[in-house]
């Protein structure tokens, strides 16, 4: 039995039909809906994607692979000891390994308003047809988004090209902070303020303030007000850990070993709610990533169909383009102690790039305006190759580096495109 209809979910399915061709697989998704990408779902809100174009499965791919989807429901509580798990409905099913890849949720905002109407967040699908309805009937004008990090962006891109005047908050002083480095995101920020995004940083939102129950403006904590009449909140996410609470860490996802399986017998876990090693800093954490669930997945349904396979770690790469402007983030851009740092920026055609070494290997690469080279660079950081002087030559003929190591890095790195239909997101 697997918990989740997303990507971690659907490619632990497959791998078990495939190496399993007689085994029962029951699916038990939460939402009313066949596998979409939430990849896509600004690009969705924005007009620039149909909708039926977010969808990766068919309801009748489920029936052709003999997967039991059990749809607009969700598994209230697991027993282990029993190998059972209870539906919301009530209704019990027995299982022989059960997967947990239940995602995330929007984090809860507790601030006074959040519950006027016109106040979204985007996770789902549901939640973007929500957005466009409301952006139907109401033909809102000034949109105000709080949260300046990779998904607010995304939302503020989306109501932008909707024609609204749109305003970012973020209460840490850069957009972007995971994702780019001071100077990158002062780059992006002049750029999104030049096609009708403004950005305020280092400000919080004490306040959201309705008329007639609509939202009407927000309060910031320096006593200003901005007026909006759509809200949409992105301000982070939690691991929806509630079916293994006692399986949790300290930051919230489920701890998982190297075969993806939790302290719990049969038990497994993938996709946004586990807690991996980063395959560069070596650390426990989350990477949630679309990659790195279908890879998680897939080593999740190897393991219960007998392969012994390990997962060799997750990976922090994100890709976005906004107004064409192309943005890729690999591997642990925020680390400390880095050991050198190399950078180029051209002013005239905004490219900025910037690369991290540690003891000699590349741990990470911020690309902006020129990302061609990003499958290079995540190659690079992945293999943990040895680089040696001229590592600045890596600036400017990264394909030098690439014939060098042969065809191991050749296959590793189309993982990550530029294209804006096929990023790296949050799954």
């Amino acid at each position: 039995m697997i918990a989740g209809n997303s990507a971690a979910g659907v490619s632990c399915a497959q791998t078990i039909r495939r190496l399993k061709p007689d085994a029962q697989i029951t699916l038990v998704g939460a939402e009313d809906a066949p596998f979409y990408s939430r990849c896509l779902l600004s690009y969705y809100v924005a007009g620039e994607l149909e909708r039926k174009r977010l969808f990766l499965r068919t309801r009748d791919w489920y029936h052709s692979n003999r997967i039991e989807l059990v749809r607009g429901e969700r598994i209230a509580r697991v027993k282990p000891t029993m190998r059972q798990a209870v539906l919301e409905s009530g209704r019990s099913l027995q299982y022989d390994f059960l997967v947990v890849a239940t995602g995330s949720s929007a984090a809860a905002l507790s601030i006074p308003g959040f519950s006027a109407r016109g106040v979204f967040t985007l996770r789902n699908l549901d939640h973007a047809d929500a957005i466009l309805r409301f952006i139907r009937s109401r033909r809102p004008r000034e949109a105000v988004v709080l949260g300046g990090g990779f998904i607010g962006l995304k939302v503020a891109y989306a109501l932008r090209v909707r024609g609204m005047k749109v305003t970012v908050i973020e209460k840490l002083n850069q957009i972007m902070p995971r994702m780019l480095d001071k100077k990158g995101s002062k780059i992006l920020s002049s750029f999104l303020v030049r096609r009708g995004i403004n950005v305020r940083t280092g400000v919080s939102v004490s306040e959201i303030r309705a008329r007639a129950k609509d939202v009407s403006s927000v309060r910031l904590e320096d006593g200003k007000e901005l007026r909006c009449d759509l809200l949409v909140v992105a301000v982070g996410v939690k691991p929806n850990t509630e079916l293994l609470p006692r399986a949790s860490s300290a930051n919230g996802g489920i701890i998982t070993d190297e075969f993806m399986r939790t302290k719990f017998e049969r038990i497994f876990a993938c996709g946004d709610v586990a807690v991996t090693t980063d395959l560069v800093t070596g650390e426990r954490t989350i990477n949630a990533l679309w990659f790195n669930a279908v890879q998680q997945g897939r080593v999740a349904g190897q393991n219960i169909a007998g392969v012994g396979r390990k997962y060799p770690g997750s990976f922090a790469a994100n890709a976005v383009e906004f107004f064409t402007y192309p943005l890729v983030a690999l591997g642990a851009v925020d680390m400390d102690g880095a050991s050198e740092i190399i950078s180029s920026h051209i002013p005239r055609e905004r490219v900025y790039k910037r690369l991290l070494f540690c003891e000699n290997r590349l741990v990470a690469a911020i690309l902006m305006g020129d990302v061609e080279a990003a499958g290079v660079f995540s190659a690079l950081i992945r293999s943990k190759e040895d680089i040696a002087e001229p590592r600045r030559e890596l600036l400017t003929n990264p394909w030098r580096f690439s014939e060098k190591l042969g065809k191991s890095l050749a296959n590793l790195s189309g993982e990550v495109s530029g294209n804006r239909h096929q990023v790296s997101a949050t799954s």
